[in-house]
């Protein structure tokens, strides 16, 4: 894999739920991209398909809990949501 150092982002999701959730998954790609990794590389280290890596990627399937940990653990992400209700 590519660079080790820790990356950190915050996305606030109480907005606007759906593009807080966007923002994170589109961040998710930034950092692969970042850290030199390939979807083949992440897909296999997650277990998973580059299809399926794709369709998260690309915002069409969304990932289970446990695997949205897996893919940020695996990126080396510290990943801080701010899931407060909006008024």
């Amino acid at each position: 894999m590519g660079t080790s150092e820790q990356l950190s982002f915050f996305v606030e999701t109480s907005k606007s739920p759906n593009k807080g959730y966007m923002t994170l998954i589109r961040k998710l790609k930034q950092a692969r991209k970042f850290r030199d990794i390939t979807q083949e590389e992440l897909a296999a280290e997650l277990g998973t398909t580059t299809g399926t890596l794709s369709r998260w990627e690309n915002v069409k399937t969304t990932p289970s809990i446990y695997d949205f940990c897996c893919w940020a653990y695996t990126l080396k992400l510290d990943v801080v949501l701010d899931l407060k209700q909006h008024d």
